[in-house]
């Protein structure tokens, strides 16, 4: 067993191995090591589970403000209050900071967006490699 640990620490912190090296090795493992090595790749999905959530909460929470911006900025503050207070170049330019607003919203929402996806492209990846071991312990 702790020859497993050893190899699957191993494994985890080079990120690249060969497959035809890691045939050699997984051959010598019983089911035991498998139920272990299948234990252990669930656990370390759901132990990061919380970062792939903070970058879905801002990116929804930042479109969500945009919308808001959009909805406010140019519909109710528009036709229902500003256009009996503010004069034509006051209005261009209320509108102007409007979608400044609601440009720079979008550019962070989009920020997010990238490292949520990153983070999950990175999950996926990991998922490969790992539903690849049990392919090839099964194999055996």
């Amino acid at each position: 067993m702790e020859k497993i640990d050893n190899w699957f620490t191993s494994f985890r912190i080079r990120k690249l191995v060969a497959f035809k090296k890691l045939r050699k090795e997984l051959e010598t493992l019983d089911n035991e090591a498998f139920d272990f090595l299948y234990v252990r790749s669930k656990t370390s999905l759901t132990k990061k589970l919380i970062f792939r959530w903070v970058p879905l909460f801002f990116t929804i929470l930042f479109f969500v403000l945009t919308l808001f911006l959009v909805f406010y900025g140019n519909v109710v503050a528009v036709r229902n209050e500003l256009h009996s207070v503010l004069s034509k170049e006051n209005m261009e330019l209320f509108q102007t900071v409007v979608n400044v607003g609601v440009g720079s919203l979008l550019m962070v929402s989009a920020f997010w967006l990238v490292i949520f996806c990153s983070i999950v492209r990175g999950d996926i990846k990991k998922l490969e490699t790992k539903i690849v071991l049990m392919e090839l312990m099964h194999k055996k």
